[in-house]
């Protein structure tokens, strides 16, 4: 009875050794073929080399598909850490019709200092990364409408947002 177990017991550890699950796919694979955890902080999830998206470009950290934000200027990969500055403000850069507009820095200093912190904060950075672009480019091609997202958007939000620093 005892060597059973102790059978059992090895047989259990040499499937252990020898196969992982992926966390994100729930395939069970051959541990060679576990790449690591995804960096990203709200994921961590143990990732197969099917569901590896990349590696960040400039820390070489696993990324799984979900969090892999892809440059498509450099065809870099970055995790969220490291997403370049100039991506962002889509909208607010459209309005203005340049990323060098002073008032876009405040919303970039808000991104940076306060919604990066929090876990909705990142969420809500992930969903206008997904979404903005296409709007953007709906308000770049129409001065009316660049005229009202700056006016009645983003003029009041960076007076809110920067208190005394835009008159």
């Amino acid at each position: 009875m005892v060597e059973k177990e102790e059978e059992e017991e090895k047989e259990e550890k040499w499937r252990e050794d020898e196969y992982r699950t992926c966390d994100r796919c729930g395939r069970s694979i051959s541990a060679r073929k576990i790449v690591g955890k995804c960096i990203d902080p709200d994921c961590k999830k143990v990732i197969c080399e099917i569901c590896l998206r990349g590696y960040c470009g400039i820390c070489d950290g696993v990324l799984c598909k979900d969090h892999a934000y892809p440059d498509e200027e450099t065809d870099k990969i970055y995790c969220y850490d490291h997403i370049p500055k100039k991506r962002g403000c889509f909208i607010a850069t459209a309005a203005y019709g340049t990323p060098f507009e002073p008032k876009i820095d405040v919303l970039r200093d808000v991104r940076d200092d306060v919604l990066k912190e929090h876990i909705l904060g990142r969420g809500f950075i992930k969903l206008y990364y997904a979404i903005s672009p296409p709007i953007a480019n709906i308000i770049s091609k129409h001065e009316w409408m660049r005229s009202i997202v700056r006016e009645m958007i983003l003029e009041p939000l960076v007076r809110i947002l920067s208190k005394d620093r835009y008159k």
